[in-house]
């Protein structure tokens, strides 16, 4: 009975490593950068702009052509 319990306690002790499946990119975005996208709307007009996607907050990102002339 004893050596049951040994094992399990080593068991569960070794697995608590294996429980990080992913690592998180500091900052919650898809992209470590904004990427070149095109948008098409129901209407069927497309713009273009920059995207990334925030995983924390769960909704699309984009920069207009004012905030880029600025950077």
């Amino acid at each position: 009975m004893k050596t049951i319990r040994l094992f399990l306690y080593l068991f569960v002790l070794s697995s608590f490593n294996s429980l990080y499946a992913q690592e998180e990119l500091g900052t919650g975005m898809l992209f470590p950068q904004f990427e070149k996208g095109v948008v098409v709307f129901k209407s069927g007009v497309q713009s273009s702009a920059t995207f990334n996607y925030d995983m924390i907050l769960g909704q699309m990102l984009f920069l207009d052509a004012d905030s880029m002339a600025n950077s």
